[in-house]
């Protein structure tokens, strides 16, 4: 830090420019919680996921990460690799953590110091109907799963859409992405999820391409409350 400050004196910056300039140079040491797992986990999106504002999604397969229940999660992990018992309980784990950014922080136990949040992070999450369809776990765990999406889509930070089957071909038939957006809007990108890791697109002609895919499919989606019907009767025919 004392190098910074010579820097900053030399150029003749005032104080308030000093304060962001240090508050940055800290920001950029500190470790994110995520980095304790990374036996099981890579965190570069994780960390920029925790930093964006809002988050826009279509999700082909699965619930995404960010609005499943542990059961629905400790499933689909299963499926993708035979994983140990510990490596398994820290990727649950890391999931769960992710799902804080959804929800303001809970206040403190009277008595205590109420610690204020910026907010939650914005959800639009479209999801095929397929998603609705393949069984993941078992049936109990399948109408706890839309049970936890009709409860969080009641969030005013979450608009959560379904894609029917009838719409027939679409923009995003190449398969699920994730736009991010900061508080810069320079700093946005668009992520391709990939079986080694995923895509991380910030030219602007990239984010053009992926917003007017998630236009087109927004455009093609049931309306809020007819997708949150479609989600309800789907939970009631899991038994």
């Amino acid at each position: 830090m004392r190098d910074v400050d010579d820097m900053l004196d030399f150029y003749g910056a005032g104080d308030e420019v000093k304060e962001q300039i240090r508050q940055l140079v800290k920001d950029s040491r500190s470790k994110g919680w995520w980095t304790a797992y990374g036996q099981v986990f890579v965190g570069t999106y994780v960390g920029l996921e925790a930093a964006a504002t809002s988050i826009e999604m279509y999700e082909a397969q699965l619930v995404p990460d960010l609005l499943q229940t542990n059961e629905y999660a400790k499933a689909t992990i299963s499926a993708s690799s035979p994983f140990d018992a510990t490596t398994l309980d820290g990727r649950i784990d890391v999931r769960e953590r992710r799902r804080a950014i959804l929800k303001p922080e809970e206040p403190a136990e009277q008595g205590g110091t109420v610690e204020t949040a910026d907010g939650p992070t914005t959800l639009f999450a479209i999801l095929d109907e397929a998603v609705l369809h393949r069984v993941i776990g078992s049936p109990a765990v399948m109408r706890e799963q839309m049970d936890h999406l009709l409860e969080m889509a009641t969030w005013p930070n979450i608009d959560l859409r379904v894609l029917p089957f009838d719409q027939g071909a679409h923009a995003a038939t190449d398969g699920t992405f994730s736009i991010l957006s900061f508080d810069q809007a320079t700093d946005d990108f668009a992520f391709v999820e990939h079986a080694r890791g995923g895509l991380f697109l910030g030219k602007p002609e990239d984010l053009v391409r992926y917003r007017g895919i998630f236009e087109a499919v927004e455009n093609k989606a049931l309306a809020e409350d007819e997708s949150l019907e479609m989600i309800r009767m789907r939970r009631d025919r899991y038994r």
